[in-house]
Protein backbone atom coordinates (compact mmCIF):
# COMPACT_ATOMS: atom_id res chain seq x y z
CA UNK A 1 0.00 0.00 0.00
CA UNK A 2 1.76 3.83 -1.05
CA UNK A 3 1.74 6.78 1.15
CA UNK A 4 -1.11 8.27 -0.81
CA UNK A 5 -4.00 4.87 -0.46
CA UNK A 6 -2.94 5.22 3.64
CA UNK A 7 -3.85 6.74 6.68
CA UNK A 8 -3.08 5.58 10.22
CA UNK A 9 -5.44 3.72 12.49
CA UNK A 10 -7.11 5.88 14.97
CA UNK A 11 -6.39 9.09 13.27
CA UNK A 12 -8.19 11.64 11.14
CA UNK A 13 -5.86 14.14 9.46
CA UNK A 14 -7.14 16.65 7.46
CA UNK A 15 -4.33 17.81 5.89
CA UNK A 16 -3.12 14.22 4.64
CA UNK A 17 -6.63 13.65 3.51
CA UNK A 18 -6.91 16.42 1.31
CA UNK A 19 -3.30 15.83 -0.21
CA UNK A 20 -4.01 12.55 -0.79
CA UNK A 21 -7.43 14.01 -2.49
CA UNK A 22 -5.70 16.53 -4.74
CA UNK A 23 -3.31 13.72 -5.81
CA UNK A 24 -6.08 11.78 -6.90
CA UNK A 25 -7.99 14.68 -8.24
CA UNK A 26 -4.76 15.78 -10.55
CA UNK A 27 -4.81 11.92 -12.07
CA UNK A 28 -7.89 11.65 -13.10
CA UNK A 29 -8.49 15.26 -13.92
CA UNK A 30 -10.22 15.19 -18.13
CA UNK A 31 -12.41 12.42 -16.81
CA UNK A 32 -13.37 13.19 -13.47
CA UNK A 33 -13.34 17.15 -15.54
CA UNK A 34 -15.72 15.68 -17.96
CA UNK A 35 -18.70 13.57 -16.00
CA UNK A 36 -18.77 17.17 -13.81
CA UNK A 37 -18.95 19.29 -16.98
CA UNK A 38 -21.82 17.43 -18.46
CA UNK A 39 -23.90 17.86 -15.68
CA UNK A 40 -22.87 21.50 -14.29
CA UNK A 41 -23.66 22.79 -17.29
CA UNK A 42 -27.59 22.23 -17.26
CA UNK A 43 -27.17 22.86 -13.67
CA UNK A 44 -25.66 26.21 -13.91
CA UNK A 45 -27.62 26.94 -17.09
CA UNK A 46 -30.62 28.43 -15.84
CA UNK A 47 -29.18 30.78 -12.48
CA UNK A 48 -26.44 32.06 -15.36
CA UNK A 49 -29.31 32.98 -17.89
CA UNK A 50 -31.64 34.84 -14.70
CA UNK A 51 -28.73 36.74 -13.45
CA UNK A 52 -28.22 38.00 -17.36
CA UNK A 53 -31.76 39.04 -17.58
CA UNK A 54 -31.29 40.77 -14.53
CA UNK A 55 -28.34 42.52 -15.95
CA UNK A 56 -29.55 43.62 -19.11
CA UNK A 57 -32.78 44.38 -17.42
CA UNK A 58 -32.44 45.68 -14.01
CA UNK A 59 -36.15 47.31 -14.22
CA UNK A 60 -38.10 44.22 -15.49
CA UNK A 61 -39.45 41.62 -13.66
CA UNK A 62 -38.56 38.48 -14.52
CA UNK A 63 -41.70 36.25 -16.04
CA UNK A 64 -43.03 34.19 -13.73
CA UNK A 65 -43.65 31.28 -15.96
CA UNK A 66 -40.28 31.48 -17.05
CA UNK A 67 -38.74 31.57 -14.15
CA UNK A 68 -40.43 28.37 -12.64
CA UNK A 69 -39.45 26.62 -15.70
CA UNK A 70 -35.78 27.21 -15.06
CA UNK A 71 -36.75 26.66 -11.36
CA UNK A 72 -37.93 23.65 -12.34
CA UNK A 73 -35.08 22.51 -14.80
CA UNK A 74 -32.73 22.95 -12.35
CA UNK A 75 -34.69 20.52 -9.92
CA UNK A 76 -34.63 18.24 -12.49
CA UNK A 77 -30.87 18.17 -13.21
CA UNK A 78 -29.95 17.58 -9.52
CA UNK A 79 -32.67 14.92 -9.27
CA UNK A 80 -31.28 12.85 -12.03
CA UNK A 81 -28.40 14.23 -13.34
CA UNK A 82 -26.32 14.69 -10.48
CA UNK A 83 -26.35 11.35 -8.61
CA UNK A 84 -25.56 10.09 -12.11
CA UNK A 85 -22.24 12.40 -11.79
CA UNK A 86 -22.32 11.75 -8.16
CA UNK A 87 -21.29 8.08 -8.11
CA UNK A 88 -19.33 7.87 -10.88
CA UNK A 89 -17.05 10.36 -9.66
CA UNK A 90 -16.95 8.85 -6.29
CA UNK A 91 -16.40 5.54 -7.51
CA UNK A 92 -13.84 6.71 -10.25
CA UNK A 93 -11.74 8.41 -7.16
CA UNK A 94 -12.16 4.98 -4.70
CA UNK A 95 -10.52 2.97 -7.97
CA UNK A 96 -7.82 5.45 -8.08
CA UNK A 97 -6.85 5.16 -4.52
CA UNK A 98 -6.51 1.17 -5.28
CA UNK A 99 -4.15 2.34 -8.17
CA UNK A 100 -6.78 1.33 -10.96
CA UNK A 101 -7.69 3.88 -13.49
CA UNK A 102 -11.20 3.34 -14.54
CA UNK A 103 -12.92 5.08 -17.66
CA UNK A 104 -15.78 7.09 -17.98
CA UNK A 105 -18.05 4.66 -19.06
CA UNK A 106 -17.22 2.14 -16.61
CA UNK A 107 -17.70 4.59 -14.13
CA UNK A 108 -21.04 6.06 -15.45
CA UNK A 109 -21.96 2.87 -15.71
CA UNK A 110 -21.42 1.84 -12.39
CA UNK A 111 -22.88 5.41 -11.20
CA UNK A 112 -26.10 3.52 -13.25
CA UNK A 113 -26.30 1.02 -10.97
CA UNK A 114 -26.55 3.22 -7.67
CA UNK A 115 -28.87 5.68 -9.35
CA UNK A 116 -32.12 5.36 -7.76
CA UNK A 117 -30.63 5.28 -4.38
CA UNK A 118 -28.53 7.98 -4.95
CA UNK A 119 -31.68 10.00 -5.80
CA UNK A 120 -33.87 8.96 -2.81
CA UNK A 121 -30.87 9.82 -0.59
CA UNK A 122 -30.83 13.31 -2.36
CA UNK A 123 -34.12 13.96 -1.80
CA UNK A 124 -33.75 12.71 2.00
CA UNK A 125 -31.00 14.73 2.83
CA UNK A 126 -31.61 18.01 0.80
CA UNK A 127 -35.27 17.88 2.49
CA UNK A 128 -33.63 17.66 5.48
CA UNK A 129 -30.83 20.28 5.24
CA UNK A 130 -33.85 23.12 3.62
CA UNK A 131 -35.85 21.76 7.09
CA UNK A 132 -32.70 22.75 9.77
CA UNK A 133 -32.33 25.18 7.74
CA UNK A 134 -35.74 27.04 8.76
CA UNK A 135 -34.86 26.36 12.37
CA UNK A 136 -32.48 29.04 12.45
CA UNK A 137 -29.95 27.62 10.42
CA UNK A 138 -27.68 26.03 12.71
CA UNK A 139 -29.52 22.63 12.55
CA UNK A 140 -29.61 22.83 9.08
CA UNK A 141 -25.37 22.92 8.49
CA UNK A 142 -25.52 19.95 11.25
CA UNK A 143 -27.76 18.20 9.36
CA UNK A 144 -25.07 18.49 6.04
CA UNK A 145 -21.81 17.86 8.37
CA UNK A 146 -23.83 14.75 9.90
CA UNK A 147 -24.56 13.30 6.73
CA UNK A 148 -21.82 14.28 4.51
CA UNK A 149 -20.71 10.71 4.24
CA UNK A 150 -24.16 9.56 3.11
CA UNK A 151 -23.14 9.85 -0.32
CA UNK A 152 -19.70 7.81 -0.30
CA UNK A 153 -21.33 5.30 2.01
CA UNK A 154 -24.26 4.42 -0.40
CA UNK A 155 -22.65 4.59 -3.34
CA UNK A 156 -19.07 2.09 -1.76
CA UNK A 157 -21.17 0.24 0.63
CA UNK A 158 -24.30 -0.22 -1.53
CA UNK A 159 -26.66 0.70 1.40
CA UNK A 160 -29.87 2.10 1.16
CA UNK A 161 -31.12 6.18 1.47
CA UNK A 162 -31.72 5.91 5.35
CA UNK A 163 -29.36 3.43 5.87
CA UNK A 164 -26.69 5.37 4.34
CA UNK A 165 -27.74 8.23 6.23
CA UNK A 166 -27.30 6.59 9.50
CA UNK A 167 -23.91 4.98 8.46
CA UNK A 168 -22.79 8.52 8.00
CA UNK A 169 -23.88 9.59 11.66
CA UNK A 170 -22.08 7.03 12.88
CA UNK A 171 -18.45 7.52 10.46
CA UNK A 172 -18.49 11.47 11.38
CA UNK A 173 -19.37 11.15 15.11
CA UNK A 174 -16.86 12.62 17.07
CA UNK A 175 -14.93 14.83 14.02
CA UNK A 176 -18.18 16.67 12.98
CA UNK A 177 -16.53 20.23 14.13
CA UNK A 178 -13.31 19.18 12.25
CA UNK A 179 -15.10 18.09 9.42
CA UNK A 180 -16.92 21.54 9.58
CA UNK A 181 -13.91 23.81 9.02
CA UNK A 182 -12.88 21.72 6.46
CA UNK A 183 -15.97 22.07 4.92
CA UNK A 184 -16.08 26.44 5.55
CA UNK A 185 -12.70 26.21 4.31
CA UNK A 186 -13.27 24.73 0.87
CA UNK A 187 -16.37 26.66 -0.13
CA UNK A 188 -14.45 29.63 0.89
CA UNK A 189 -11.95 29.13 -1.33
CA UNK A 190 -14.47 28.08 -4.17
CA UNK A 191 -16.24 31.16 -3.90
CA UNK A 192 -13.31 33.47 -3.79
CA UNK A 193 -11.68 31.57 -6.96
CA UNK A 194 -15.17 31.78 -8.53
CA UNK A 195 -15.16 35.56 -7.72
CA UNK A 196 -12.21 36.12 -9.17
CA UNK A 197 -13.25 34.82 -12.08
CA UNK A 198 -16.22 36.94 -12.51
CA UNK A 199 -14.11 39.57 -11.52
CA UNK A 200 -11.52 39.43 -14.69
CA UNK A 201 -13.31 37.94 -16.93
CA UNK A 202 -16.80 39.89 -16.90
CA UNK A 203 -15.51 43.36 -18.41
CA UNK A 204 -13.67 41.16 -21.26
CA UNK A 205 -16.85 39.69 -22.66
CA UNK A 206 -20.55 38.17 -20.83
CA UNK A 207 -20.15 35.15 -22.55
CA UNK A 208 -16.83 34.28 -21.89
CA UNK A 209 -17.53 35.09 -18.28
CA UNK A 210 -20.26 32.18 -18.21
CA UNK A 211 -17.90 30.05 -19.68
CA UNK A 212 -15.09 30.52 -17.18
CA UNK A 213 -17.83 30.43 -14.19
CA UNK A 214 -18.74 27.03 -15.63
CA UNK A 215 -15.50 25.25 -16.10
CA UNK A 216 -14.53 26.47 -12.53
CA UNK A 217 -17.88 24.92 -11.17
CA UNK A 218 -17.06 21.65 -13.26
CA UNK A 219 -13.61 21.24 -11.89
CA UNK A 220 -14.69 22.14 -8.50
CA UNK A 221 -17.65 20.40 -8.18
CA UNK A 222 -15.27 16.68 -8.96
CA UNK A 223 -12.53 17.96 -6.46
CA UNK A 224 -15.09 17.95 -3.69
CA UNK A 225 -16.51 14.58 -4.56
CA UNK A 226 -13.18 12.89 -4.50
CA UNK A 227 -12.34 15.08 -1.03
CA UNK A 228 -15.66 13.10 0.08
CA UNK A 229 -14.50 9.78 -0.84
CA UNK A 230 -11.04 10.56 0.77
CA UNK A 231 -12.69 11.77 4.43
CA UNK A 232 -14.84 8.62 3.85
CA UNK A 233 -11.30 6.39 3.30
CA UNK A 234 -9.83 8.28 5.86
CA UNK A 235 -12.55 8.06 8.53
CA UNK A 236 -13.17 4.05 7.83
CA UNK A 237 -9.57 3.24 8.45
CA UNK A 238 -9.41 5.78 11.85
CA UNK A 239 -12.28 4.22 13.43
CA UNK A 240 -12.23 0.39 11.62
CA UNK A 241 -8.59 -0.24 10.83
CA UNK A 242 -10.04 -1.21 7.50
CA UNK A 243 -8.03 -1.31 4.24
CA UNK A 244 -8.74 -0.36 0.89
CA UNK A 245 -9.09 -3.59 -0.56
CA UNK A 246 -11.91 -4.27 1.51
CA UNK A 247 -13.26 -1.35 1.79
CA UNK A 248 -13.51 -1.98 -2.30
CA UNK A 249 -14.77 -5.37 -1.95
CA UNK A 250 -18.43 -4.23 -2.94
CA UNK A 251 -17.44 -3.50 -6.23
CA UNK A 252 -15.69 -7.02 -7.32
Amino acid sequence: MTDMTTAAAGHFRVGQTLSRAWNVFIANFPKMFLIALGFTIFFTLPSLMIRDLQAGQPQQAIPVAQLFGWIAFTVAVVILLYPLGQAAILYMAFQSLRGRLVSVIEALRKGLSRFWAIVGLTVLTVLGIWAGMLLLIVPGIMFAVRWSMALPACVVEGLGPLTSMKRSAELTKGHRWKLFGVFLLLMIVSWIVGWLIGFVLRPTDLVIANIGSVIWSAAWTAFWYVVLVMIYHDLRVAKEGVDIERLAAVFD
